[in-house]
């Protein structure tokens, strides 16, 4: 079943320009978006069933804050990155062109 309809934390790892980014959004549909790049390594993130967690420490981490808040990288927090996430309506009226891709 589609994460997005039981209501879970979701998350995407992408790539924007030359930075590996995490997309995160919390139960809430708060949304966030990170570096993965951590003392000098990017991070890879998979979901457990129950939480976020990297792959190398299996720490566990918050969809919201970025901060790691259980294993090993405990205490550690991921950079910010600058984003919006506009309604399409106030996103079409400014950028009226704007095409929708289908997946």
């Amino acid at each position: 079943m589609d994460s997005q309809l039981r209501h879970e934390p979701h998350f995407t790892p992408v790539k924007i320009d030359e930075t590996s980014a995490l997309l995160a959004r919390d139960l809430a549909y708060a949304q966030a978006v990170f570096s993965r790049r951590l003392d000098g390594r990017v991070l890879r993130f998979r979901w457990d069933g129950s939480a976020i967690r990297d792959t190398a420490t299996d720490s566990r981490w918050s969809a919201t804050t970025g901060t790691a808040v259980a294993g090993r990288l405990g205490g550690s927090t991921l950079r910010p990155l600058p984003f919006t996430f506009p309604y399409w309506f106030a996103w079409h009226s400014f950028h009226p062109r704007t095409v929708v891709a289908r997946p």
